[in-house]
């Protein structure tokens, strides 16, 4: 039962997580609209049209209103999300390292769906993040806080380094996120 309930629940946040992924760089709002709308035509959508997962099997990849083709990363973004959620617990229960892999995940899928469609690494949600997980650690020991600043500041050597003398393939926005994942996690 647990597994299934963590699978609705991951696909509604994946479901979401896209869409801000999607709509924060352009500056779009996506907390207070009132419904979805198509990205092609701006058509209110129908209640099925919303399901994860589903609508995109049931309408075949297309829009249900232009009939225009929708991105696969709607369907691969909700077909994994579930998938790694439920590794995680069953990885790590519902221990605190749980929620913050979790947390993580919503980041990188924020900024997969962001750099694919825009290649744009948004600064405020790197800074939210690390806010957010500066604040977990220091919480939670203040000695785990200084060992994660040292592997950031680890980070920022190596991938400015990196981006100095290599520049073929590296974007700037991939070493932000480089150094904040050398904060996230642990050597």
């Amino acid at each position: 039962m647990i597994y299934f309930i963590l699978t609705v629940y991951s696909l509604v946040l994946a479901s979401f997580l896209h869409v801000v992924g999607m709509n924060y760089p352009l500056r779009k709002p996506f907390l207070r609209r009132i419904s979805s709308e198509c990205d092609y035509c701006g058509e209110k959508l129908l209640t099925i049209h919303l399901l994860p997962v589903v609508s995109f099997i049931l309408l075949k990849g297309r829009t249900g209103c232009c009939n225009q083709s929708m991105s696969w990363s709607y369907f691969i973004v909700e077909i994994l999300a579930p998938i790694f959620v439920c590794i995680l617990y069953k990885v790590y229960g519902l221990e605190n390292s749980f929620y913050l892999y979790i947390f993580i995940f919503s980041l990188l899928l924020i900024l997969y769906v962001s750099d694919i469609f825009y290649l744009h690494i948004p600064n405020l949600i790197l800074f939210l993040y690390f806010i957010s997980c500066a604040s977990y650690y220091g919480y939670v020991d203040f000695t785990l806080l200084l060992q994660h600043t040292y592997q950031l500041i680890l980070g920022i050597i190596v991938f400015i380094g990196i981006y100095l003398f290599v520049r073929k393939g590296f974007g700037f926005g991939d070493i932000k996120l480089l150094i904040l994942l050398c904060f996230f996690f642990e050597f």
